[in-house]
């Protein structure tokens, strides 16, 4: 028995004593033989455990150096233990930067607009966040869609936090190619309008050139009236197209967005005395990372849309509050809405409900939006008009 016990101290669990004898002695060694059974099954279990513990992580490895998104894992202390191959090409991550923090893992300017959204996350202890940033890497301007989501343990405390991101660069190319496609489509139907009758004017003026003098000073007269009547509506169809293709880069500098607002409200009443305009503002805002002239410019599209589409005369209502990581904003107004036809397009260029509107002002509010990491939403109003609401990350 003492040979035996000592192959088992050894590991070897492929004991069993055999003696025939009776008495206490006999439970004695049926008892250590079935000890020995019930370890040596215990062994086998938790190998068979701890195999198939390493084959699920050798799956989940693999999984993750073959998606083709980048991920990188943080403690919930902010190290890093985990990465895969897309987040090292793609942010030029070395290989040996387990342990280290998000802000040394992510101290190339380049990467600030990666960077400030998981400081936050981690200084704010928010559940996650999603948004589009773009990225200068080696010279070579990418835009990048983001996704972080922040773990919990079992007891409820601030766990792991997975950051997933992909290189959107080629899709947001070619959207913006077909984008720019039916703009020039649009742009080309629209001058039409103006040019056709400019060239009939210049075609009866050719045609009454051999006619009597004050016949023809007639027909120059009214060609000449004809084509300056028009020459406003083609410059200002090239005014907005500009405006859209030219929208100069953000200034951004730290703003009270109420105190913005209630300025913008205040010319905007001056203008309009015959409409009802409340607000109903969030005391304690935080100051945003903002553009002011670019967004003043959003407030004054919006509320002169929601003035025109009532004929200045309805109700605006414009309403802030601060929500989880972000800033929200509601202009609603009591006016007729969006047609639903036009709802999911409505963002496009040259999408328009106004007859002779250019299409360009919603589109221009939503590339503001987005070069703010924000975005800008439609909704119906409890008001029965149209609500927009724009979102502003914190």
């Amino acid at each position: 028995m003492a040979a035996a016990t000592k192959k088992v101290s050894q590991g070897d669990l492929n004991v069993s004593i055999h003696y025939e004898t009776e008495g206490e002695f006999k439970l004695l060694i049926d008892s250590f033989n079935k000890m020995i059974r019930e370890i040596a099954q215990s062994r086998k279990e938790m190998e068979e455990q701890k195999d198939g513990l390493r084959r699920g992580k050798e799956f989940q490895e693999s999984i993750l150096q073959n998606v083709r998104a980048g991920i990188l894992v943080f403690s919930s202390q902010g190290l890093l233990i985990q990465k895969n191959a897309t987040a090292m090409q793609l942010l030029r991550i070395p290989s040996d930067s387990e342990g280290k923090g998000a802000g040394e893992i992510l101290e190339s300017p380049e990467l600030s607009p990666l960077k400030e959204p998981l400081k936050e996350l981690f200084e704010q202890n928010l559940e996650g966040q999603e948004y589009q940033c773009s990225l200068s890497i080696d010279g070579e301007k990418k835009e990048i869609g983001v996704k972080v989501t922040r773990l919990r343990e079992k007891d409820g405390k601030p766990g792991e936090v997975v950051v997933v991101f992909d290189d959107l660069t080629q899709i947001i190319r070619a959207k913006r190619l077909a984008d720019w496609k039916m703009i020039a489509e649009k742009v080309a139907h629209e001058l039409k309008n103006p040019l056709t009758p400019i060239q009939l004017s210049a075609q009866r003026v050719l045609k009454n050139l051999d006619q009597g003098e004050e016949k023809f000073r007639q027909v120059a007269r009214e060609a000449s009236l004809t084509i300056l009547s028009e020459i406003p509506t083609l410059k200002n169809m090239l005014d907005n197209f500009l405006s859209f293709a030219r929208l100069p880069s953000p200034r951004f500098k730290e703003t009270d967005l109420n105190r913005l607002i209630e300025e913008t409200t205040a010319i905007f009443r001056e203008i309009n005395k015959g409409m009802e305009l409340t607000l109903a503002l969030d005391p304690l805002l935080p100051s945003l990372l903002i553009d002011p002239e670019q967004i003043n410019r959003v407030f004054v599209n919006l509320l002169n849309n929601a003035a025109e589409a009532m004929n200045r005369q309805g109700s605006v209502r414009i309403s802030s509050r601060r929500e989880e990581g972000r800033v929200v904003v509601d202009v609603e107004d009591n006016g007729p809405g969006i047609p639903e036809q036009l709802q999911e397009t409505i963002f496009l260029p040259y999408v328009s409900t106004k007859e002779k509107g250019s299409g360009l002002g919603l589109s221009i509010i939503s590339q503001i939006m987005q070069e703010h990491r924000g975005r800008i939403t439609l909704d119906k109003s409890h008001l029965s008009g149209a609500k927009f609401t724009l979102e502003f990350r914190t």
